[in-house]
C-alpha cells in the first residue's frame, strides 16, 4: 500500500475538493467522488477514499450544498484540468464514483453527454467548458428507481461506452438493493455495459465505512468487510487487482 496525503483545493468555480493522493509520482488512475446528501466528501468518504488511494489511485471528492449540479459538474471539469498536478493519468479512463444521493448524480452527470459533454448545453459561468464524460461509473447504495429515475431518464443519456458498476448492501433499508437490481436491468436492456454487485449483510452506510445507530453517524475501522468490498469493486472497475482482505 502507498502512503496517502490529503489536501483541499478549490477553483474559482468549485466547492472545496478534497484530494487523497498516493505517495510517489504516479501516474495514477483518477476517481472523482460525490458524497451523499450531506454534501461533505470528508464526512462520507474519508476512510473509503484513503483506502482506495493506498492502492495507487488519486481521488478527488467534491463538497456541495443546496442544488449539487453546479458543484458536481464544475468540480469534475476542474479535476480534469488539475489532475496531472497530483499524478493523475488522464490517458486512462476517469471514474465517476457516487454514494447514495451522489450515486444518482454519478449517472446524471456521467451519462448526461448532451447536457454536460464537449458540446454541452450546460454552460454555467465561470464553470470550465463541457468535457468528455467518464469512462467508468461506480454507484453505491443509490435509489436508482425513485431518485435516479433511470427508467424515465435513460432515453436522454449518452456515453454508451461507459463501464458501469452498481453496488448495494443487501441489508440497505434506505435505498433497497432492489433499486440497484432494477437499475442494472434497465441499463443492460438499453445496451450499457453494466454489472451489479451485492454486499452481504451490509446496510446503507457500511459500504463506505460508516454506520448509523440511535441517530449517531459513526465511522468504522478501515478493515471493515463491507467497506473493503466497495474498495475492491472500485479497483476492479479500474482494472487494479488486489487480494481480498482476511
Amino acid at each position: 500500500p502507498y502512503e496517502v496525503s490529503t489536501t483541499v483545493v478549490t477553483g474559482a468555480e468549485t466547492s472545496d475538493l478534497t484530494v487523497w493522493e498516493p505517495s510517489g509520482e504516479g501516474p495514477w488512475p483518477v476517481v472523482f467522488a460525490i458524497p451523499g446528501s450531506g454534501g461533505s466528501a470528508i464526512r462520507d468518504l474519508d476512510v473509503f477514499a484513503g483506502e482506495l488511494a493506498s492502492h495507487g489511485v488519486v481521488v478527488f471528492g467534491t463538497d456541495y450544498s443546496g442544488s449539487p449540479e453546479y458543484a458536481v459538474e464544475c468540480g469534475y471539469r476542474h479535476v480534469l484540468e488539475v489532475a496531472p498536478d497530483y499524478g493523475g493519468d488522464l490517458t486512462q479512463p476517469v471514474t465517476f464514483f457516487g454514494y447514495s444521493a451522489g450515486g444518482s448524480g454519478a449517472f446524471w452527470h456521467g451519462l448526461g453527454e448532451d447536457k454536460y459533454g464537449p458540446d454541452a448545453t450546460y454552460g454555467a459561468i465561470p464553470c470550465p467548458p463541457g468535457a468528455e464524460r467518464p469512462g467508468i461509473i461506480v454507484s453505491v447504495n443509490a435509489c436508482h428507481v425513485t431518485t435516479t429515475e433511470i427508467e424515465g431518464r435513460i432515453r436522454f443519456w449518452g456515453n454508451p461506452d461507459a463501464q458501469i458498476t452498481l453496488i448495494s448492501g443487501d441489508g440497505d433499508d434506505v435505498c433497497g438493493a432492489w433499486q440497484s437490481i432494477e437499475g442494472h436491468r434497465l441499463l443492460v436492456e438499453a445496451g450499457y455495459a453494466a454489472t451489479y454487485e451485492e454486499i452481504p449483510d451490509a446496510n446503507h452506510w457500511e459500504p463506505v465505512f460508516h454506520d448509523l445507530a440511535y441517530g449517531n453517524y459513526s465511522t468504522l475501522d478501515a478493515d471493515h468487510p463491507a467497506g473493503q468490498a466497495t474498495v475492491r469493486a472500485t479497483l476492479d472497475a479500474n482494472g487494479i487487482r488486489t487480494e481480498p482482505s482476511d
